[in-house]
């Protein structure tokens, strides 16, 4: 059954507060894919916080998930150095969605549903540490506590695409969903147990009396909010080259967008007023559409993508450009006449393309 907000969460004290969970060879994921995705709202980061992780002090075989004093979320994939950081630093006091996906030897961030870092050539990560997976604290050296409030924490044992997502942000998933590997709800009055909510059954147990919170302190949760819709251009989204009659394939992520609402795509060359290409609704374009490129030669287009209905819209990171067509063409240039050769002689024949 879905919830409907609002439900509970575990608010930690950023002293000793913390989630041991009971299994360390379950999340020892080798070379496999895997997600880890949660809700959290971040209340002081005079030090950095630790989402989740199972670092075992040493270089290699551990993960983990923290923020950074600066706001940025950093991913530790099987390193002691971050192997993805995020642009953009998250505000104190907001409740946001967080999802890590790692398949294969590249990983990425999504942040509200939005794709907001990725890394590729990671290698052959095999992550097999000996230490317990722990929220809210890294279980070997500096501890880095978390302080604030965390719910809904899911980990997959697969690389969970954005749709999949974006399909359960605002809701809990279901407790059999295929490759949920555990489910921490922490819809719960009082109590130091954390039930896992999966058929896998790894539960967690909180510690931490000796801080300010001596008892778990579940608050009413920010999670599981319906979050504001947004279009994300993705391509053409900058440094790409065209040529006149090209057919072109415009891309775009859509979040809490409705199948009925009004979407309209547009063009702008050498920083002119955005002019219509199409429009319709979304369920007929299904975020993609072919376009022939037009006879506007330019250095400096962009596209852009507008949710006219809920009034939000994306462009282009940068500019692409817009070539002439130039039709092919050969041309002979030896021999090319008034050349005197004998036969059975060999000769060179040359020509431009």
């Amino acid at each position: 059954t879905n919830y409907i907000p609002p439900g509970r969460a575990l608010s930690f004290d950023g002293t000793d507060d913390k989630v041991t969970l009971d299994s360390v060879e379950a999340f020892n994921f080798g070379t496999g894919a895997y997600t880890i995705e949660t809700w959290f709202k971040v209340t002081d980061l005079s030090t950095s916080r630790v989402l989740i992780a199972d670092f075992n002090g040493g270089t290699t075989g551990s993960q983990g998930v923290y923020i950074q004093t600066d706001g940025h979320i950093a991913a530790y994939i099987g390193s002691n150095t971050p192997d993805l950081t995020t642009t953009d630093p998250v505000e104190l006091d907001t409740w946001y969605h967080f999802a890590l996906v790692r398949a294969g030897d590249s990983a990425v961030i999504y942040l509200n549903g939005e794709l907001v870092a990725n890394q590729s050539g990671l290698g052959a990560r095999d992550l097999q540490s000996a230490t317990a997976m722990t929220i809210g604290q890294q279980p070997s050296g500096s501890p880095f506590y978390f302080a604030g409030d965390i719910d809904e924490l899911r980990i997959w044992n697969d690389a969970r695409t954005v749709v999949e997502i974006q399909e359960y942000i605002s809701t809990t998933v279901p407790e059999d969903s295929e490759n949920l590997l555990a489910y921490y709800r922490f819809d719960l009055q009082s109590g130091t147990d954390l039930p896992d909510r999966s058929i896998t059954n790894i539960p967690g147990t909180w510690s931490g009396a000796a801080g300010a919170n001596t008892v778990p302190n579940w608050v009413v949760s920010g999670a599981l909010a319906d979050l504001e819709p947004s279009i994300t251009v993705t391509s053409p989204n900058g440094g790409n080259t065209y040529s006149v009659g090209d057919e072109v394939e415009i891309l775009w992520q859509e979040f809490n967008v409705e199948a009925s609402d009004s979407i309209a795509i547009s063009l702008s060359v050498e920083d002119s007023p955005y002019a219509l290409i199409t429009k319709g609704i979304s369920s007929d374009f299904n975020q993609t559409y072919t376009w022939m490129v037009p006879d506007s030669v330019s250095n400096t287009a962009l596209i852009q993508i507008e949710n006219t209905t809920a009034g939000v819209n994306d462009e282009s990171n940068n500019y692409f450009m817009i070539e002439a067509f130039v039709e092919p063409s050969v041309t002979v240039t030896s021999p090319n006449g008034g050349e005197f050769m004998e036969i059975g002689t060999s000769e060179t024949i040359t020509w431009q393309a």
